[in-house]
């Protein structure tokens, strides 16, 4: 006699619970369908479903608009991170760039009351009417990305109807278009943000040239007090505005320099100085910045974080690693990256450099793009790699791992340990993480 079939709608709600956690969000939306008790289970499950709360409608997916509405019915109670994307052909048949699937969004984040999070960057023409509406249904969106056509920045347009956003943009949210050369101008806008957002801590400037009336618009302001995050990647601000912000942001405790010239030594002495509770530092883009400035900052700063990234002009010197071990930063260095350095590591630093950044920085657990640099001089000079490996090993004993461009992902992996929040970027999983401890 075979074993005996037991009709779902006849468990316990906790029962049927449990059940469904061992299964997909699209086998969900078909259980819901199979009587009024297991949809009735189904809506208290997915409050707990990792599968519910993390909810993605990439571009090429061919999620039908109507399976994203049965999907918002269903689930959309219990989603707290959303991503959504139309196809690039509705762009390209519609020249008005408006689509019928762009307003589905907003029909989306009405069932979604508790999004925290919306990554709509891909394909999704957003005016202000629909971000006012999609800020009206979800209160509790500290995170948003849009995919916009305009002129102005998120922090003179739409964040205003956003006010638990943590961070404030100044550049434009075009996706694919490159905007070095903007400059943010509406200050009465701006202003209107940042009281209006009074959980934000993060200011990104990247892209963009600042000039000095807006770093000035911040200082001194709620706003300016409490933030702990400022980046100029990519972008352009003058030396004294940079200073002024060191100088007037009292809780700043990670900073993305910008790519123009800033001046040598003296200046990085005088940035450590107005604020030595730095914790995260980052050269970015810049083809000025030597190894003497980033000693210089190390010397004067406890950094847990540092960052060289597409610097032609540093970590091309072994003498790096000499400076780093006699500064401050050696002894609460936790994470460093050197990314796309012109000159390469692959000339000189080697595994024997980095054996001795490790043994001399105890704290350090992660060192990226290193380790396939260093195979790559092994092959070009026949120098052995085991100082690398052994390296390696000692990061991952204390908890840490190592990264390279050869391997996927070049960055470190969200799923590990030291990245709590896998539906962000590591980069701003980086950065956030170590302005706010």
């Amino acid at each position: 006699m075979g074993p005996a079939v037991i009709a779902l709608d006849t468990l316990p709600r906790d029962a049927l619970c449990h059940i469904t956690s061992y299964l997909h969000g699209h086998e969900l939306l078909g259980l819901r369908c199979q009587s009024k008790h297991c949809r009735e289970s189904i809506r208290y499950a997915a409050a707990k479903h990792p599968g519910c709360s993390f909810v993605q409608f990439r571009r090429g997916t061919r999620v039908p608009m109507e399976a994203r509405i049965h999907a918002a019915r269903a689930f959309g109670h219990a989603c707290r991170h959303l991503t959504w994307s139309t196809s690039d052909q509705h762009l390209i048949q519609n020249a008005t760039r408006h689509t019928a699937a762009d307003d589905l969004l907003v029909e989306w984040c009405r069932t979604a009351p508790n999004l925290v999070r919306l990554d709509a960057s891909e394909w999704v023409c957003i005016n202000m009417e629909r971000a006012a509406a999609i800020g009206r249904a979800c209160p509790l969106l500290e995170d948003v990305k849009f995919c916009g056509w305009y002129d102005v920045s998120p922090a003179e347009g739409w964040a205003k109807f956003f006010p638990k956003l943590r961070q404030v943009r100044l550049s434009p949210d075009q996706r694919g278009l490159m905007h070095h050369a903007y400059v943010p101008t509406d200050l009465v806008a701006i202003c209107e943000t940042v009281r209006v957002c009074e959980s934000a801590v993060e200011l990104y400037c990247d892209d963009c040239r600042v000039p000095r009336p807006v770093v000035d618009l911040f200082i001194g302001t709620p706003f300016g007090n409490r933030l702990r995050a400022l980046s100029f990647s990519n972008a352009q601000v003058a030396a004294d505005g940079l200073l002024a912000c060191a100088r007037g942001f009292p809780q700043l405790r990670a900073l993305v320099l910008p790519k123009n010239e800033l001046g040598g030594v003296p200046f990085y002495e005088t940035l450590a100085r107005a604020r030595p509770e730095l914790a995260y530092l980052e050269f970015s883009s810049s083809e000025t910045a030597e190894d003497s400035h980033v000693v210089a900052a190390c010397s004067l700063l406890s950094l847990r974080c540092l960052v060289l990234y597409e610097c032609s002009r540093c970590g091309d010197d072994y003498e790096i690693v000499d400076g780093i071990l006699a500064s401050s930063t050696a002894a609460s260095l936790e994470e460093m990256e050197i990314s796309h350095s012109y000159l390469g590591l692959a000339t000189s630093l080697r595994g024997f450099d980095i054996l001795r950044l490790v043994l001399g920085c105890p704290r350090l657990r992660v060192f990226g793009d290193f380790y396939g640099y260093s195979e790559e001089y092994g092959s070009l000079t026949g120098y052995s790699d085991e100082d690398a490996q052994e390296a390696s090993r000692i990061l991952y004993s204390r908890g840490g791992y190592t990264t390279s461009p050869n391997h996927t992902p070049p960055h470190p992996s969200r799923r590990h340990i030291l990245w709590s929040d896998g539906w962000k970027p590591p980069d701003e999983v980086r950065f956030t993480k170590y302005s706010t401890r």
